[in-house]
């Protein structure tokens, strides 16, 4: 069964309208799923992956067969997209922190990360630790700021704030 799950919305500084979540085509998997619309409400085929796809790009951020989430997106300079999330690895912790930046046709933008995607990788408040991000925004200086909450951080039970800068390449 299909389903697919919208956590975040961005407006454009040309009018359209950009909305990020999870596609579960199945239940072995989920991507992140970016669909863009026209200024007027339409999809917009411009974008991602075609008239198939309905003006949506997918992206996965680690594995394909696992859990990749969008939990925010920010409408950046040029119609450039950027998208954060949770990406499911096999290593531990299981769930890494993740972001994606899509060009303005709704392509992984290659400057970014690596091959448009950057997960991170080295959570500093030690293995045990679970970081997930659900809100991005740009520095007028160009750098990424993400915010979210780390369980099990400080070595309690509870959910900490937490926020990370990054480079405007994503390192």
């Amino acid at each position: 069964v299909e389903k697919a799950t919208t956590r975040a919305v961005a407006a454009l500084a040309d009018g359209r309208i950009v909305i990020a979540g999870t596609f579960d085509p199945s239940s072995l998997a989920q991507m992140c799923a970016i669909r863009r619309f026209k200024s007027n409400g339409d999809n917009d085929y411009d974008f991602g992956e075609g008239t198939a796809a309905l003006g949506t790009a997918f992206v996965e951020f680690g594995d394909p067969l696992a859990r990749n989430e969008a939990l925010g997106v920010f409408a950046g300079a040029a119609n450039t997209i950027l998208v954060v999330g949770v990406a499911e690895t096999m290593n531990s912790p299981g769930h890494r922190p993740a972001m994606a930046r899509l060009l303005a046709n709704g392509q992984l933008d290659p400057s970014f990360g690596v091959g448009g995607r950057q997960i991170i990788q080295n959570q500093p408040f030690g293995p045990s630790a679970r970081t997930l991000f659900n809100s991005v925004a740009m520095a007028p200086d160009g750098k990424i700021l993400m915010a979210g909450y780390c369980d099990d951080c400080s070595g309690g039970s509870g959910d900490d704030f937490v926020a990370v800068r990054l480079n405007p390449n994503g390192t």
